[in-house]
């Protein structure tokens, strides 16, 4: 049998509209100023509910939302608030997984020639969709968000009080959790979680940051606070990982922090100070993660002094079938001037820890018991 569905548009330029169809399909439009543009395009038999309203002068609104279901709870609701000049929201939802669970995409802008853009839906290759909740508030001007969507229980909120900020999120499967807040300026966040359990969190309040998270696996947190200037950080928990713990904290001005965990039960912090300068760190843990009892990798980088600082931990510990082999540990901490600090570790069992205080440090530390 073909499937057939009620459509419904909505299309208004500068003035004041709402409008509906039966119960289940709302547009309403509220428009003052000048040179505005809104399109609301809703189909299929479920509840859709959209609300556009546009002041000032010259924002644009577009909603493309379609519902295939009538299960009790199986909704779409959409909110676009533009209150400034010149800012643009797109909104794209549609409802075709099993379950009666609620889309709902929120963009509030404020500011000036601001771009917003959410994706939710439809579902792929996972049958269920939703609950999905996105959520865009930007104050601030030209700044420019991205969010889509898929899976279970997802939630996406991107904050940007500042000024020319992008912000890019991309979830899906179930039970993720992206946060993303700049209230500098001139910074750039992209969050990608592929997996189950996932939480993310970018959070930059200097100018000409750049934060890039990606993971997968399950239960897994990355965490990115940058109060300063000109930071790029990059955090990385790849497939088949679980129980990884990610951070990195950096009130200096340009520095970088790197950090890749494959296996199970990895932990990495690295913490860059306020008198930091020309500072680099680069954190990398391996490990098959079939030890259930803590982490298995253990990497911790804190540079604070002022100085030339560099440090680098590479850590690899396969979980032999036939020898157990205990977490590596690893702890680098700088304080000074043109310091050095280099650990490899492969194998496990092994513990090493590095503490400059002066100038002019060189160290190197390698244990490899069995792995290559």
């Amino acid at each position: 049998m073909k499937k057939s569905f009620l459509f419904f548009a909505a299309f208004a330029i500068s003035g004041g509209m709402s409008f509906a169809q039966g119960p289940s399909r709302i547009a309403n439009i509220t428009e003052t100023g000048m040179g505005h543009q809104a399109t609301v395009n809703q189909s299929g038999p479920g509840y859709i509910k959209a609300d556009v309203m546009q002041s000032k002068a010259f924002n644009s609104a577009k909603i493309d939302q379609i519902n295939e279901h009538l299960l009790n709870g199986a909704k779409i609701e959409s909110t676009v608030t533009q209150s400034g000049i010149g800012n643009k929201a797109t909104v794209a939802q549609t409802h075709n997984g099993l379950g009666g669970f609620l889309l709902k995409a929120d963009i509030l802008q404020s500011g000036n020639k601001n771009t917003a853009t959410q994706i939710q839906g439809p579902a792929s290759f996972m049958p269920f969709l939703g609950p999905l909740t996105a959520s865009i508030i930007q104050s601030g001007n030209s700044n420019t968000a991205s969010q889509e969507q898929y899976g279970v229980i997802n939630v996406a909120t991107i904050v940007q009080s500042g000024n020319h900020n992008t912000a890019t999120q991309l979830q899906t499967m179930n039970n993720n959790n992206a946060m993303i807040d700049q209230s500098g300026n001139f910074n750039t966040a992209s969050q990608t979680q592929n997996g189950s359990w996932l939480n993310a969190d970018i959070n930059q309040s200097g100018s000409f940051n750049h934060a890039t998270q990606e993971q997968y696996g399950e239960y897994n947190v990355a965490t990115a606070d940058q109060s300063g200037s000109g930071n790029m950080s990059s955090q990385i928990q790849r497939q088949s990982s679980k129980f990884n713990l990610a951070t990195v904290l950096q009130k200096g001005n340009w520095g970088t922090a790197i950090q890749d965990q494959k296996g199970n039960w990895n932990k990495a912090e690295i913490e860059q100070g306020d008198f930091s300068f020309g500072n680099y760190a680069k954190q990398i843990q391996v490990s098959d993660g079939q030890l259930f009892t803590s982490y298995v990798n253990k990497a911790k980088i804190t540079q604070d002094g002022f100085g030339s600082n560099y440090a680098e931990q590479i850590q690899t510990n396969t979980n032999s079938p036939f020898i157990p082999i205990l977490p590596n540990d690893a702890t680098i901490a700088q304080d000074g001037f043109m310091n050095y600090a280099s650990q490899t570790q492969f194998g496990g069992s092994n513990l090493s820890t590095i503490l400059q205080t002066g100038s002019f440090n060189h160290a190197v530390v390698t244990q490899t018991p069995v792995l290559p």
